[in-house]
């Protein structure tokens, strides 16, 4: 391998040398070129001006433009498998396995581990060897896993930066940010952070939360906040009732509903309504998010906070499933379930259909029935 330098002692102004990793690569010398040129003639199969392999100071040489040369190579980089990009090594003239983006002369294609044979034919070790290259003289983007034989079945480079991504396995950032990303979502729907910033989550376990506001509970599911006893460490749940603050024994997630107050005749056969939240059907893009917009129930009696809700989601052939895969076109059905505390109960259904285009427009369904969406405790 050559570079080019400076040279006011030659015609040109300049001259040719051997490479180092200090200097701009300009190529590979070859030695049996089987077509050179020089200025208007063209010699073929072989026969150049010089029949030897060595060039004096001051000489012309034949510069590989393309094709395949010997290249004098080493192990600095390790052991050099066929299809290995090549780099300049720290010694001039030779070049090693590339395993960092740079320039690179080309692509191996023998390999070479340091065996060699010596001119008796025995079989020899050497740092330095010759191999044949294809010279493809650029800028390899290369990640130091691939170059060092890391990678797994499930791993990829992106074509344009050379980065090494992973696909079913733990990506390491390595330290590095994650930016302009739209929301992301936990594989089975039970957790997301959406393009607003608003975080799903089932349980948050912090050290500190500082806040300008703080809603618990909503008008749909009304709950209270546990406490814990400072003498006896029992839990408590604090909530409000008709504007009067209470207490309850035990954590408020783990608390059974109260009897609901009885009617004047003290019986309750009506069922609960359902009123499905957001649009129905709903229509998501393949590969898209969906998120459950949730339902309304209400009751006659019972309070929607005693009001018992299940959901259960059932894909296109009716089988249960506990999740929406939205990787793949389908219609699913989430059927919610509302119980009252007389044992009264509803049902509602939601239409999720996943498509390869979404609707210019889907009406909403606004009006009170008795079907709903999952995602809804009460």
């Amino acid at each position: 391998m050559v570079s080019v330098i400076e040279d006011a002692d030659a015609p040109e102004g300049f001259s040719v040398v051997k490479a180092t990793s200090s200097q701009a690569i300009l190529g590979v010398i070859s030695t049996q070129p089987a077509i050179f040129l020089q200025g208007e003639t063209a010699y073929f199969g072989g026969s150049t001006p010089r029949g030897s392999s060595h060039f004096q100071k001051g000489s012309e040489v034949p510069l590989a433009l393309a094709g395949r040369v010997p290249v004098k190579v080493n192990l600095e980089g390790e052991d050099i498998k066929p299809g290995d990009h090549l780099a300049i090594s720290s010694q001039a003239g030779v070049a090693k396995k590339a395993t960092a983006s740079g320039v690179a002369i080309g692509i191996a294609l023998e390999p070479f581990d340091g065996t060699i044979r010596d001119s008796s034919g025995n079989t020899i070790f050497s740092q330095t060897g010759v191999i044949e290259v294809f010279v493809n003289l650029g800028y390899a983007k290369l990640d130091t896993a691939i170059s060092g034989g890391s990678v797994a079945s499930s791993t990829f480079a992106d074509a344009e930066t050379g980065k090494l991504l992973t696909s079913g396995e733990t990506l390491d950032m390595d330290n590095n940010d994650i930016t302009n990303i739209r929301s992301i979502l936990s594989a089975n729907g039970s957790w997301n952070i959406d393009e607003n910033g608003n975080l799903k989550v089932a349980t948050i376990e912090a050290q500190k939360v500082k806040t300008d506001k703080l809603e618990v509970g909503s008008l749909e599911k009304p709950t209270g906040i546990t406490l814990y006893d400072e003498d006896t460490g029992e839990p408590y749940c604090l909530s409000i009732a008709s504007g009067v603050t209470k207490t309850r024994s035990g954590a408020c997630d783990k608390l059974s509903p109260e009897p609901a107050p009885a009617s004047d005749n003290n019986v309750d056969t009506e069922s609960p309504i359902i009123e499905i939240l957001g649009n129905n059907p709903a229509e998501v893009t393949k590969g898209g998010v969906f998120v459950d917009p949730g339902v309304n129930v209400t009751d006659n009696i019972t309070d929607s906070f005693y009001i018992v809700v299940e959901t259960k989601i059932t894909d296109t052939q009716g089988a249960d499933v506990t999740q929406i895969d939205t990787s793949v076109a389908g219609t699913y059905t989430i059927i919610y379930t509302a119980t009252d505390l007389a044992g009264n109960s509803s049902t509602a259904e939601r239409t999720v259909i996943i498509g390869e285009l979404v609707s210019e427009s889907i009406e909403s369904t606004s009006e009170p029935v008795g079907t709903s969406t999952p995602e809804t405790s009460v």
